[in-house]
C-alpha cells in the first residue's frame, strides 16, 4: 500500500501509470483580503496554506472544479498543494481569485496587481 504524507493511504495505485505530484508555491500577497483557490482535477487533490490543510477533494471520473476560500493576509505565504493521477485523464489547473472578483480567476503563477509570484527569496 502507498501512502502519501498528505493524504491517506492509497491501495489501487499502478506504479508504473499513477504518480504524485507535489507543488510548493511562494507567494508575496500585495492586496489582503479573501480569495478564492480554485482547483480543476479529476483526481485526489489536497491542499495547505502556510502547512495548515484547506482542502482535500476526492476522485471523481469527470474534471470538476473545486474550490476553498481563504483569507491571505500581506506578504509571504506558502502555498502547497498534491496531485494524484491515477485513473481517466491526466490534467490540473489551479486558479486564484479575489472573493469579489466574478472572473474566472488568474493561474497560479501569474502575476496580479494582488498576488506577485516572482522575486521571492525565503
Amino acid at each position: 500500500m502507498l501512502k502519501h504524507p498528505h493524504l491517506d493511504s492509497v491501495s489501487k495505485l499502478n506504479l508504473k501509470k499513477d504518480l504524485f505530484l507535489d507543488f510548493e508555491i511562494s507567494m508575496n500577497v500585495l492586496k489582503e483580503g479573501f480569495y478564492d483557490i480554485i482547483v480543476k482535477s479529476n483526481e485526489i487533490i489536497a491542499l495547505a496554506l502556510d502547512g495548515k490543510e484547506i482542502g482535500k477533494f476526492e476522485e471523481s471520473s469527470d474534471v470538476t472544479e473545486n474550490k476553498v476560500t481563504a483569507f491571505l493576509s500581506k506578504g509571504h505565504h506558502s502555498l502547497y498543494l498534491v496531485y494524484l493521477q491515477a485513473i481517466g485523464a491526466k490534467g490540473i489547473e489551479a486558479l486564484y481569485k479575489p472573493v469579489e472578483d466574478k472572473g474566472s480567476g488568474n493561474l497560479i503563477g501569474v502575476d496580479t496587481d494582488s498576488i506577485s509570484f516572482s522575486g521571492i527569496t525565503q
